[in-house]
């Protein structure tokens, strides 16, 4: 704004909008009763070019429904503007929201966010529209008032039912039946082909007489280990209501184990290399190597 000098002007006053977006929405069971407290994790993903594959977590933010079962998550990080036209016109999404709903005694429930605000979206639907109303390309013609008026921060209604899920209690045990306690026991889903994230895994640490009780578990294929542990029991299948108890979980004592120990050498000079790491095919995981010398490695439960 100019003006002359010896002009005082008051109430110049401008309004600011972030440039994060925000999803909101409701959480609720099947009988439609709100989950006040439910805990709501975003996990946000980014794609440098959208349809390529190669997304990476770029973030994660976590929140908690209020008292009614509403939720609000804010400052999100959004796609750039030529990104966003791309997804409108073939729906590739450079940056996506991954929202997930979580509740004890519940299963978990998951619902993808393009990273697309309201304002961009029907501002480029109605622009689309009205070029083709005009029969001209581009948009220099098109004033303010025949663009939608929204709240373009806020995408709403992202909202959850969350069904009773499945639970199983029981005791860890190694082969002769003794109770192990204080292990880290974790429920892993067997799902081929797909990575499986952390709001999938089941963690709890087992008591004093190895007890342990998971609860809001999704129906389907699913493997104990413990402290690392593969467990011997063949995979659990659960459907939902199970309510299994009584379950055995069986691993192996470290003089159960299988073990394999060797050397990294380098080749021209037979010289033990110090740092280095250790693959060993048919593991999820690579196993690191360890020795007390250099270029030693000692591979338990091989």
């Amino acid at each position: 704004l100019k003006y002359p000098d010896s002009m005082q002007i008051e109430g110049v006053d401008f309004k600011y909008r972030s440039d994060g977006m925000s999803i909101s929405g409701h959480v609720s069971d099947e009988k439609g009763k709100p989950l006040a407290n439910a805990e709501i994790v975003v996990e946000t993903m980014w794609e440098e070019e959208p349809g390529a594959g190669g997304a990476v977590l770029v973030g994660t933010t976590e929140t908690n429904c209020d008292s009614a079962g509403y939720y609000r998550v804010d400052n999100l990080r959004r796609m750039k503007l030529e990104h966003m036209q791309t997804y409108l016109s073939n729906g590739e999404a450079s940056v996506r929201h991954r929202v997930s709903a979580h509740m004890n005694g519940f299963e978990t429930a998951t619902i993808v966010v393009p990273g697309i605000t309201t304002d961009v979206a029907l501002t480029s639907q109605a622009i689309r529209l009205k070029t083709e109303q005009l029969g001209v390309e581009g948009n220099k013609n098109l004033r303010p008032p025949e663009l939608p008026e929204v709240d373009g921060n806020v995408v709403s209604g992202i909202d959850f039912v969350l069904y009773a899920g499945a639970s199983v209690s029981g005791t860890l045990v190694d082969k002769k039946g003794k109770p192990l306690p204080n292990f880290l026991l974790e429920l892993k889903p067997l799902v081929e082909g797909e990575p499986v994230s952390s709001d999938q895994r089941h963690w709890q640490a087992v008591g004093a007489k190895g007890e342990f009780t998971l609860e809001g578990l999704a129906p389907g294929k699913y493997a104990f280990s413990a402290n690392g542990v593969r467990a011997m029991n063949e995979p659990l299948t659960l459907v939902a209501g199970d309510a299994l108890e009584g379950y055995v979980v069986t691993i192996e004592g470290e003089e159960d184990r299988a073990e394999i120990r060797g050397h990294v050498l380098d080749a021209k000079g037979n010289v033990p290399i110090g740092d280095f790491s250790i693959k060993v095919q048919g593991f999820v995981e690579p196993a690191p190597g360890s020795g007390e010398n250099p270029g030693e490695f000692s591979l338990l439960d091989a």
